[in-house]
């Protein structure tokens, strides 16, 4: 639990990109938290652990979805296809990469491999957790 070391929701930010056909980012309220937790406090660089998690929820075939992803900027997944990595449809998927440096924010960001974005085509992430590395 990030509270018990020290973490609250005014300590931690996880900024989330995408390209794809989502217009606007989600309103605060509803069924969406808004994920802006910084304050103006000097905060010292911390590793994390940062779980992706993938799942095909939609009726597409293999190579339709492809995307990178980038933490902090670095790219860590290159043309990933959720379904194919999964071996189907419906199927759970984590992601996981030790040692991501984080002062106020973790940036993720999804960069889709094609140009026209549909439903189909269009990056997708189902979760994230985010612990700090002991």
């Amino acid at each position: 639990d990030l509270t018990e070391r020290g973490f609250t929701k005014k300590s931690l930010v996880v900024n989330f990109r995408s390209r794809g056909p989502l217009q606007a980012a989600p309103k605060t309220g509803g069924a969406y938290e808004r994920l802006n937790f910084a304050t103006g406090e000097d905060i010292p660089p911390k590793p994390f652990t940062v779980r992706l998690h993938f799942a095909e929820l939609d009726d597409v075939k293999p190579g339709t979805r492809i995307f990178d992803v980038k933490l902090q900027g670095k790219t860590v997944i290159e043309n990933f296809d959720v379904i194919a990595a999964a071996k189907g449809r419906n199927q759970a998927l984590v992601k996981e990469f030790k040692d991501i440096i984080a002062t106020r924010a973790i940036y993720v960001e999804m960069v889709p491999k094609v140009k026209e974005l549909t439903d189909a085509t269009a990056p997708i992430l189902s979760g994230i957790e985010v612990v700090e590395a002991k």
